[in-house]
């Protein structure tokens, strides 16, 4: 993994007849080892909500460090709900085990306009969070997949997209996303139409958070997970043992 892709890895032994919930199980658990490792004192730490970060809440060793903060990537909400619900507990999880703060991006997941994102994006009580976020030293990931025009959770989770913003992610010919801002499988995200309205992170500057932890597990996820590699988003690789052989054997990513 370090020859191939420049990352440091961490591989989730697996059982030969696992399921995909028991390999995304082991996964988590061997993440929550990984960011006990490097989670600490004085520190901000970006979360990107989402099943595997959700799976990892659930396992998390406690650790109380202090002055840390956790801080979300991005929004929840939908034109049904805020998200608060879904997403609260998994933050809270974090918060506790680490006896951090936790700031959480009170906006949805998508505008319905780039001029409203702009707009709300401007107001002091988003800013500050989205400030936050640049001067984070750690951030805790999954990647998201699009397949057959439909991007897996979190946005599967609620009324977030619809059959023209599906169209629009295969003419601009997306595979996945971090943190809901989509990339194509070179690891490039200019130019996709949909990050115009996304609450997630700028991936340029993405790539200056010290640790970046990625915690990867499916036969489904290694599409995006190429475009992650190749766009060099990925410092550390939380990863099941059946998805690494899968990424090892597989053709080298192309370069963004």
């Amino acid at each position: 993994m370090r020859e191939q892709f420049g990352v440091r890895a961490h591989v989730a032994r697996v059982p030969a007849a696992a399921t995909n919930v028991e390999r995304l199980e082991l996964t988590a658990i061997q993440a929550a080892r990984v960011i006990n490792s490097v989670f600490d004192s004085d520190m901000v730490i970006g979360l990107s909500w989402g099943t595997m970060v959700n799976a990892i809440s659930r396992c998390l060793i406690p650790k109380p460090i202090h002055n840390c903060q956790f801080v979300q990537l991005n929004g929840a909400g939908n034109s049904r709900a805020t998200g608060t619900h879904y997403s609260h507990q998994m933050f809270s999880a974090f918060g506790t085990a680490f006896d951090a703060v936790v700031q959480q991006l009170p906006v949805p997941l998508f505008f319905d306009s780039a001029e409203t994102k702009r707009a709300l994006f401007r107001e002091r009580v988003v800013r500050r969070v989205t400030e936050l976020q640049q001067t984070a030293d750690a951030a805790l990931f999954s990647v998201g997949t699009v397949a057959d025009g439909m991007p897996s959770s979190p946005y599967m989770a609620g009324y977030f997209l619809d059959e023209s913003d599906f169209a629009s992610l295969t003419e601009d010919r997306v595979v996945g996303d971090i943190a809901t801002v989509f990339m194509r499988a070179d690891g490039s995200h200019h130019g996709v139409r949909l990050n115009d309205r996304t609450s997630g992170p700028d991936l340029d500057r993405f790539r200056d958070v010290g640790h970046r932890i990625c915690a990867v597990s499916g036969d489904h996820k290694i599409g995006a997970l190429r475009a992650a590699l190749a766009g060099d988003y990925i410092t550390r690789l939380v990863i099941d043992e059946r998805t690494a052989v899968l990424l090892l054997d597989g053709p080298a990513p192309p370069s963004a």
